[in-house]
């Protein structure tokens, strides 16, 4: 069964609503998923971005289609590069004009690392989310 999530709905909003629309408890899914119900916690607060393995395992359990969980798995993490693209432009921006003062080339570089890794788990996201869909 298809479902309309609302585009602006994160990951853990998504998961919270199955949750409850099925009936059961954090602890429930978490124990459907092999995870502490912290974990679940963290999930439906968008604290923390599940691996795509759990992704695989909350759509079993949530009785959702894998592919609509990894899009919006991966909707969620693009909202959350371009929020710390929006953060830290001004940022860096600022520290490139800096030469070498305390950390700031450090901070800056640590920023396009970490810029660089979503933009990585987003790609292969895509990648798997495209052959799903095929």
């Amino acid at each position: 069964m298809a479902h309309n999530f609302d585009d602006t709905m994160t990951l853990g909003t998504v998961v919270r609503q199955l949750r409850e629309n099925k009936g059961i408890s954090q602890e429930n899914l978490a124990d459907l998923i092999g995870v502490e119900q912290s974990w679940v916690s963290r999930l439906e607060s968008d604290k923390l971005d599940p691996p795509l393995s759990k992704i695989d395992l909350l759509a079993k359990a949530l009785d959702v289609k894998r592919s609509e969980l990894f899009g919006i798995a991966e909707r969620s993490l693009t909202i959350k590069v371009e929020s710390i693209v929006t953060e830290n432009t001004h940022s860096i921006g600022l520290l490139n004009g800096v030469n070498h003062m305390g950390n700031f080339e450090e901070d800056r570089k640590s920023y396009k690392e970490h810029i660089a890794d979503l933009k990585t788990q987003i790609d292969d996201m895509r990648k798997i989310l495209e052959k799903l869909l095929k």
